[in-house]
Formats: C-alpha cells, structure tokens, sequence
C-alpha cells in the first residue's frame, strides 16, 4: 500500500524537518509522482521561502477558497505547494477545521505534510491522526534515545503509523 499522504514531524523545533518534507516532495516529484507538499506549520512556516513561493493564500484559508485556488506551482512541474497562509483563529482550530478539505480535495496524488514539532503544539497530533503516514525527524545532536521513544509514544497514542525515523545530522 503506498502511503497518499505522508506527515513530517520532528520531536521540537529546528530539527530539519521541513527541509526533509522538501527534500521528500522533490525527490517523489522528480520520478514522475504528483506531488502537494503542505506547509502546516502555522506559527513558523517556511516551505514558501525554500521553494520561492506566497506565504498567503494558504492552508489557513481552505475554508473559504477551493484548494486549486490555493496550491502554487514550484519550478518543478509534478510538485506544487500549499503554502501555511495567514491563520484568522488558533492554528489547531484552522488544521482540525481545513485539513480534511484539503486532504479530501488532493486525495489523488501524494501529499506531503510539514508538521509543527510534537512538543507544544496540539495540532501536530490532530494532523499525524490525519496523514495516513508519518516520518519522524531527529536531530541526533540535539535528542537522546529517551526523546525518540517519548515521540514514538505520542504518535503511537495517535494511532500514527510510523513509517520511520530520518536521524539528522549524525
């Protein structure tokens, strides 16, 4: 069974794992797969700067616009890009409330999810229940086994079903 929509989550901030769901997204693009990669990261988005795209309109406003108005097109043309956009209400309000109309409305291709981190941010739940796949980052400089198995546990907790671990910067 291959995974349509795959969560990329990190353990806390600054791991790298937007540059994986990047990283992810261009390379099942380069083979020819159709590829969204969704910025869910609300507080501090960043895909739309690593592939020199609109912050705004985005995820944020799923609720108000159809997805094909959202999605940009990157340099790539079996990638494109749903930015974060501009929140109007709690960000995991706005990820309970438009996620499953963009997972709904992109269900035929791969979708790939940048997820805030796990520590701190109640969305980063919600959105690995979603995905029907996630991949958990860890920077290996920054987190001990303990941490691994503390990010194993709340995914688990989810239901998640784990692909597995990108261990970063080992």
């Amino acid at each position: 069974r291959r995974p349509r929509s795959i969560a990329v989550v990190s353990a806390s901030s600054g791991e790298g794992k937007s540059t994986i769901s990047a990283a992810l997204a261009w390379a099942l693009a380069s083979v020819g797969e159709q590829v969204t990669i969704v910025d869910a990261d609300l507080r501090r988005p960043t895909l739309h700067k690593s592939l020199h795209s609109r912050l705004s309109p985005g995820i944020g406003s799923a609720d108000q616009l159809p997805v094909d108005r959202l999605v940009q097109q990157t340099p790539l043309a079996t990638l494109r890009l749903l930015s974060a956009g501009v929140a109007n209400r709690h960000p995991a309000e706005v990820l309970r409330a438009n996620l499953p109309l963009v997972l709904s409305a992109l269900q035929d291709e791969t979708v790939v999810i940048d997820c805030p981190p796990i520590e701190g941010f109640a969305e980063t739940g919600t959105i690995a229940t979603m995905a029907r796949s996630v991949i958990l980052v860890i920077d290996r400089r920054r987190n001990d086994l303990l941490d691994v198995e503390r990010s194993l546990a709340l995914l688990q907790e989810r239901r998640a079903d784990v692909l597995g671990i990108v261990i970063n910067r080992s």
